[in-house]
């Protein structure tokens, strides 16, 4: 009788042992897919996907997700200020025979200002991403304190 108890006991430690390391796996699967969401948000418009999965309540994932809405905004402000300002201004226009126009394109200047105004988003993004690999909630320079989605 004493031998059946102790097999029943073993069978419910090793079910209880059992049941502790799945829970483990499955935090560690998340939290795995956490870290994925997070850094998935500063590319583009992938910040979407942050908020279609199961972890969007997850307080971390907000906050990443919210701070890579803030990278997309600034480059649709960007696109608009390149194409309606700098690919405007800066505009070499090489005229034909009879007044037509040859081409057009953009002066070296206004090639250079579009450069440097597409590498603000981008090192945003750089910081966004390694900020996500280490699991930290550190705000964006300059437009972080600007996050609406948190």
């Amino acid at each position: 009788m004493a031998e059946k108890k102790e097999k029943v006991e073993k069978k419910e430690e090793v079910e209880e042992t059992k049941k502790v390391e799945d829970k483990k796996e499955e935090e560690t699967v998340s939290k795995g897919n956490t870290k994925i969401y997070k850094i998935l948000a500063y590319f583009g418009i992938l910040w979407i996907v942050g908020l279609l999965v199961q972890e969007k309540d997850d307080k971390s994932v907000r906050f990443h997700v919210g701070q890579g809405m803030l990278i997309t905004i600034l480059g649709v402000i960007i696109a608009l200020i390149n194409n309606l300002l700098v690919a405007n201004i800066f505009v070499v226009t090489k005229t034909g025979y009879w007044g037509l126009v040859e081409y057009q394109t953009t002066s070296g200047l206004g090639m250079f200002i579009m450069a440097i105004l597409w590498i603000i988003p981008t090192v945003l993004a750089i910081i966004g991403i390694i900020n996500a690999a280490k699991d930290q909630d550190k705000e964006l320079p300059v437009i972080g304190k600007l996050a609406f989605y948190k």
